[in-house]
């Protein structure tokens, strides 16, 4: 009897380095997975910058040399073209201009279809991520510098 005691100890000790190297392993699994969720996450934030971006800092979408929102510019034809969606339906952008009183200006929506997804934005489950800002702006109407606020709203699929 003493011999079987001996020997369930030793091959209990032999356990102890198996069950770290199993669990070595699964966190090298865990680890692992999470990075992956975190690519995916981190893509969808720089599409989502890099439309704001766009907007105001090209002169073929809303902006003039001096920043100032150019109103000539402002329609969904003109958008879609400065975001080249064409090429890349991953990104939807809804814009709405209001002067300092509250009062709508301009509305333009580019890719409709993915934008009419943003009730689903906070939602756990949902294939879509968004990234909504306001921003104080300058703009021309009837030839005179006018303020005002952008709302912007862009949704992007998320991976």
């Amino acid at each position: 009897m003493n011999k079987k005691g001996q020997e369930f100890e030793q091959e209990l000790l032999k356990m102890i380095p198996y069950s770290f190297i199993v669990i070595l392993v699964a966190l090298t699994y865990v680890f692992a997975f999470s990075n992956i969720l975190n690519v995916n996450v981190q893509r969808a934030e720089i599409d989502e910058h890099v439309a704001v971006y766009r907007l105001f800092n090209s002169k073929s979408c809303l902006g003039y040399s001096n920043g100032v929102i150019n109103l000539d510019k402002f329609y969904n034809e003109n958008l879609e073209k400065c975001f080249d969606l064409t090429s890349q339906q991953r990104t939807g952008v809804e814009l709405k201009l209001y002067n300092l009183n509250g009062t709508e200006v301009r509305t333009a929506e580019i890719n409709s279809l993915l934008v009419s997804q943003k009730v689903t934005c906070k939602l756990k489950s949902s294939d879509v991520d968004c990234y909504s800002t306001r921003k104080y702006v300058l703009f021309e109407e009837d030839n005179e510098m006018k303020q005002g606020m952008i709302d912007i709203l862009v949704v992007t699929y998320a991976e």
